[in-house]
Order: structure tokens, then sequence, then C-alpha cells
């Protein structure tokens, strides 16, 4: 038996072609338990999984964002400015800022992210 991969990023941009309950992207099938038990179990210890999210209901994103929280360990959001789209950030463990970098990518990065929890008005 081959064993199954393990990836550092795992990064899931995909478009809905069924708009009906307000979700533009990803397809519902990519944000169900399972499917997200999935992506978290082929990712590294120190893995992250990128998710566009992109969902007009306000009571739909809240539903798929809660699920996104009970299943990985830290979440982080950034919202697209002037956009619907939200950029979240599934992460293995938390991370962690060089000091020594402080105009690194994970510097400004860390500036735009939020906890899901924290994040207003979605």
């Amino acid at each position: 038996m081959i064993p199954e991969s393990k990836y550092n990023v795992i990064l899931l941009d995909v478009d809905n072609k069924d708009l009906k309950e307000g979700l533009t992207a990803p397809p519902p099938t990519f944000l169900t338990v399972e499917a997200l038990e999935s992506i978290k179990s082929r990712l590294t210890t120190e893995g992250i999984f990128v998710l566009n999210l992109t969902c007009r209901s306000i009571k739909l994103k809240t539903d798929y964002l809660n699920t996104i929280v009970h299943i990985f360990p830290f979440v982080y959001g950034y919202r697209v400015e002037d956009q619907v789209n939200m950029i979240i950030f599934c992460c293995m463990k938390e991370p962690v800022q060089p000091t020594d970098q402080p105009s690194s990518w994970t510097s400004l990065l860390s500036e735009s992210i939020h906890y899901v929890n924290e994040i207003q008005g979605y």
C-alpha cells in the first residue's frame, strides 16, 4: 500500500457555478466536514490550508466559518478590500513571526489577518 502524501500548503480557489445559495466559491462539497477533515489529514504538522471563501449570505458564511474553526487548530481570515472574498488561512500550528525580519511577508500578513472569531460583521 502506498502511503498518502503530506503537503506543506494546500490552496483551494474553485468557482461554484451554482449560485442559488449565495456561495460563489468554493462549491459546498468542498466545505463539508468530511472534505475539510480529508484536507486536514493531508497536511504536514506545520501545514497550511488556504481557502478563497466568497459568500454573500451572512448565515451561510458564518456556518462555514464555524465548521472550519472546529476542524483546524488555528484559523485566520483576511477580508479582501472592496470584495466579498475572504481568504482563510487554516494552520496546523500557530504561526510564528520572526523578530529579526520585521518587514518580511509574515509581518505584512500578520498585520492583515485576524482570528475568524474576532472578525465583526460577517
